[in-house]
């Protein structure tokens, strides 16, 4: 079963915030350490750091999945309207 990009998200934050390092967090789950290191930039400016509750994880994900998927679908819209124009 294919994890959602929130769950993923997730699982980088957790990992993070147990101490493990980017390239351990890369090698468990699969995803590159430039999109690691995107994704903690993001949950910073929303909150994630050492003090965050474990608990307050996933809402932190919730945002930083939105922010990045919400891009990319814009971006996909603005190429389908230049398309044409080509």
């Amino acid at each position: 079963m294919r994890k959602t990009h929130v769950a993923v998200i997730n699982e980088v934050l957790y990992m993070d915030h147990k101490g493990e390092s980017q390239r351990a967090i890369e090698k468990s789950l699969g995803i590159s350490r430039n999109s690691i290191r995107k994704y903690l930039k993001i949950a910073r400016k929303h909150g994630y750091g050492d003090k965050v509750n474990v608990n307050d994880l996933i809402d932190i994900a919730a945002k930083v999945s939105e922010i990045i998927y919400k891009d990319k679908g814009r971006s996909s819209e603005i190429e389908g309207e230049l398309k044409p124009l080509r």
